[in-house]
């Protein structure tokens, strides 16, 4: 048992990682992954994506492109 502490960095990492690895489960195109992640899976399921995520992709998707992340 490992008690939740929001102010260390490898748990929150640990986390996300996870996170996203379910993410890509379920959803299968890159994007709705990025953006479910942003505001959840469920907005994302039923197209009900707030206009912050999808600027939230763009940025993400600018960010891919200065880096060359394939």
């Amino acid at each position: 048992k490992v008690e939740f502490n929001p102010f260390n960095w490898k748990m929150n990492t640990y986390l996300a990682l996870h996170h996203i690895e379910y993410l890509t489960t379920k959803l299968k195109v890159k994007e709705d992954v990025v953006m479910a992640y942003n505001c959840g899976i469920g907005a994302v399921l039923k197209n009900r994506i707030p206009e912050s995520t999808k600027n939230y992709l763009a940025s993400v998707s600018d960010i891919k492109g200065i880096f060359s992340i394939p």
